[in-house]
Formats: structure tokens, sequence, C-alpha cells
């Protein structure tokens, strides 16, 4: 082996080999001829490549070739044990003062790096022989590259390999970040806060609370893995387990609402949007069936629009379902979800019931929407048994039909018993309608249908 040309290979000295190995150089020139890439090498640098020479020679050096085509030293990467062999070694010049590193990259292709240093030129040969391939970094190269460093003693005699040694780490990151689709192992090892903070993993300068820690603060995480997850943090020790579970909560009614799915096949989208308004996951689940209902009929979403605005001040918005429902209390959602649906159904019987009605009928009373439907047809039919000219006669009103059919006190101050006696005797002398017609109910089974006669039951007999 030449020494020289070895010298050269290494960007220890630039020329022509041949110049040096046949003693044609100066004293002066040997001196100056190891100059690096970065500039010209420090005296100490100097000192240090003329005793490698020295130590070169002493040992028989050159003196004979070996065998193969390509020249080897005892750091030949097939040669160092175990994770060694994954990487290289470099030296650093700072102010004088040289440091010796094993560097790999991590991940691979990211030009990134995590680092483990030695602590001199002794365990550098200690380790990797007396002729190690040595790569010169500038400084600024270096705190640009490294990601996280620590001592060589970690990775020294560490057995297995660099790449198994760095895939169970990233494997450990995928399943500790709960990765369920692996296309986002990737993209873990390519965004740079992941990168920093697996980097200090690899190294074992953190633990995995402070790993984790350390994730949850990246965008990574925060947009990509869980879109929307801040909003659980400081309310729960497992935010990553409360984020699951309100997308479990929410799919069926995007589902149902029509929402489209990311590229992925996810509502991550949908997900993080609800999050960021602060909706939560019961009160858009008790909505869903209130804006299907107003996605299909134009009618009804009208009325919903009307209430909406009138007590929440927003407009019913299909392309803005979260912002409707942002900020605002389930009971106060539900409050409007029943005005809504009492004056849809009045309006569909024609019942000329005013908005006062409606917001006493709600307060007062708990229907559904076919019970809703089936009071007011009677209401509609007491109405027009009486007719306009029998209610002047019995000095009733159309709230007092209206409130004794639903079942509350009248707020005319008659109870709700007197109301029927006088209406049913009223419908009687009119002779429009049988009594039997005119029933007034005070509840409802659970299908809807009236289970408690009104009129017709307490008329008295002859009247």
């Amino acid at each position: 082996m030449d020494f020289w040309k070895w010298a050269v290979d290494q960007g220890l000295i630039a020329g022509d080999p041949a110049y040096y190995s046949t003693g044609k150089a100066t004293s002066g020139e040997y001196a100056h001829a190891f100059n690096y890439s970065a500039g010209k090498a420090a005296a100490s640098e100097v000192t240090h490549a003329i005793d490698i020479a020295t130590e070169f020679y002493a040992t028989g050096g050159g003196t004979t070739a070996p065998t193969g085509d390509t020249a080897t030293t005892d750091a030949d990467p097939g040669t160092l044990p175990g994770v060694l062999a994954g990487g290289q070694t470099i030296r650093v010049t700072e102010g004088g003062i040289q440091r010796f590193y094993q560097v790999y990259e991590f991940p691979a292709g990211s030009g990134q790096y995590v680092s483990y240093q030695f602590s001199g030129m002794p365990q550098v040969q200690a380790t990797l022989g007396q002729m190690p391939p040595i790569a010169d970094w500038a400084p600024w190269d270096f705190n640009s590259k490294v990601l996280a460093q620590a001592q060589a003693e970690e990775v020294v005699g560490l057995q297995g390999s660099w790449q198994g040694f760095t895939s169970e780490i990233m494997r450990d990151a995928a399943a500790q970040a709960g990765v369920r689709d692996p296309s986002l192992v990737g993209r873990i090892a390519s965004d740079p806060e992941m990168q920093r903070i697996m980097a200090n993993a690899v190294v074992g300068e953190w633990t995995q609370a402070q790993i984790l820690a350390e994730q949850r603060k990246t965008a990574f995480w925060q947009d990509t893995l869980y879109p929307g997850i801040s909003r659980f943090y400081g309310k729960t020790t497992e935010p990553e387990k409360a984020w699951l579970d309100y997308t479990a909560n929410v799919e069926g009614g995007l589902i149902a609402l029509g929402y489209a799915r990311d590229a992925d096949g996810t509502y991550n989208t949908q997900i993080k949007r609800m999050l960021d308004q602060g909706l939560d996951d019961q009160v858009f689940l008790s909505q869903v069936p209130i804006f299907q209902q107003a996605q299909q009929n134009v009618k009804y979403a009208d009325v919903l629009n009307q209430w909406t605005q009138r007590d929440l001040g927003k407009t019913l918005d299909f392309g803005d379902f979260f912002g409707l429902l942002a900020g605002e209390s389930l009971p106060e959602l539900q409050a409007v979800a029943e005005k809504a649906t009492l004056a849809y159904q009045a309006s569909q019987a024609k019942a000329g019931i005013s908005d006062a009605q409606i917001i006493r009928l709600a307060a007062e009373t708990d229907m559904s929407e076919q019970q809703a439907a089936a009071l007011f047809g009677e209401f509609n039919r007491a109405i027009l048994a009486l007719g306009e000219p029998g209610l002047k006669r019995g000095g009733l009103t159309r709230d007092e039909i209206l409130s004794a059919a639903a079942g509350i006190d009248p707020q005319s101050g008659r109870s709700i018993e007197e109301v029927r006696l006088l209406a049913a005797k009223l419908a009687q002398e009119n002779d429009l309608f049988d009594e039997e017609k005119i029933q007034f109910y005070t509840g409802y089974d659970t299908s809807g249908r009236p289970v408690r006669p009104g009129l017709a039951g307490l008329a008295p007999e002859g009247a």
C-alpha cells in the first residue's frame, strides 16, 4: 500500500502522490501538503498526519500489497463488529481541538445524522484499528446535520446491525404513536420534528415519557396523526385514546350526513374541523337527525332556520353544520329543534299557531313529531266543530282550545276541565259534529297514539 496515495485518497494532501513518495518534495512542501477542503490544516493536524505516516511505515505498511483490487484498513465496514458497521468515522476541528465521532444517517436518505463521540484518537484506534478512514466535517456542517449526540460507548460492542437497531426504534415509535396506517411510518421518518425526536430516542437520552411528551407537541402529531388532538390536552392523561373514542363516536353521524372521506379513507379533515371548533361529540350526534331532516325537507329547513336565527342568532348553513353547533349547549340546541318541530307541524296542519304559542307548548310539553302532528289535527277539528260563532258565544279562545288539547292550563285562568266541558256543550249546540268527533287528549303512548280521552268522556249526559 502506498501511504501517499492513501493520503491523497483520504483528502489529507492534494497533488501527485508520486511527488511525495519519491522524495522530490521539500520539507516545507511536505508540511504544507496537508491541506483540507475547508482550508489549511492546523499545526496539530499536520503533526497528527505525520504521526499516522510514521506509524504506518513503522508497522510495515506499504512494504507489501494486500491481495484484491481494493485496499482495506482495519476499519473496513465488512470487518467492523455489530452496529459500528453502519456508520462512518468523522473528525471535527474547531479552535484547534479535534473531536472524533461515529455518525449514522438517520433516517436513511434524510441527510440527517445521529453521532456518538469518541473520547479521542486512542479510543478511535482501539475501536476501529490503527488506520481508520476518517472524513473531515466542518463545525457548521456537523451542527446542521447532526440531530442528536451521545457517547461512543453507546454503540461500541453493540451487537446486531444499525438498520436492525434503528428499525426497532422506528417500530416502537410507530407503536407508541398508535399508527394504524403503515404508510404513516414513512411520514414519521421524513418529518423534521419527528426525526429530531426519534434521533434522541436512538441515542437513548430521553425516556419514553419524554419522547411521547415531545411527540405531542409536533405539528405532525396534532395535524396528521391525530388531527385536532390538542383539544384533549390537559383534560385527560390519555389524549390519544380520547381522540380515537371521539372519532369512533362521530363517524356514523358523518356518514349519515353525507360528508366525504379523505383520500386515505378517514374523516380526519372533518374530525379536525370539529375538534378545532370545540364541538362535543354527544352534541353533534344529538343533532344529526335534525340536520338530516333539514337536508331532505326544504320546508322544515326553512322553519328550522327561522328558529335558529331567532334563538341562537345563527343561520342554518349546510356547508357549516359544525359552526352552527359549536359553542352551543345541548339544552339550547334541543330547545331550538323542539320549537322548529312544533312550528313545522303546525304549519303543515295550517293551524294558525303563533310563535308565542309554539314557545309555550315547547316549554310545557314534551311531544314527539308524531304527537305534535296529532295535537294540531285535533285542534283543527275542534275549531271546525265550534266555529268562530261558537267560540264567541261560549267566550272561548283559540288559545284555550289549544291549551286544553295539549293538556296544559290555559292562560285565561280557566281550568282544562272547564274548557273541555264548555267546548263539548258548544259543539252539541252547533249540531255540526257529533261530540265523539271532538277528542282532546292529555297524554300519548310511546307510539304516538292518544291514551286519555278528553271532552267526549267528560261531557254530562243530556248536555
